[in-house]
């Protein structure tokens, strides 16, 4: 299994965590409503799809990090 890096592990406090965590949720709800308006899809569909974004964008960045 490899070794996965956690925001924990990013940041130095729980208090960071948590704003960091707000950030991301923020950048991706804000991101996701934007999407939906000017592509007129739902905004629930658009907003998911912006996560999914995310996640995959973060997996392949500590792929080439290794």
């Amino acid at each position: 299994a490899g070794k996965y890096v956690k925001l924990e592990d990013t940041v130095k406090s729980f208090k960071a965590v948590i704003f960091t965590g707000m950030a991301i949720g923020f950048l991706g709800m804000v991101t996701g409503l934007m999407t939906s308006y000017y592509a007129e899809t739902p905004a629930s569909a658009s907003i998911t799809l912006i996560f999914i974004s995310f996640f995959l964008l973060v997996n392949v960045v500590q792929k080439f990090r290794k």
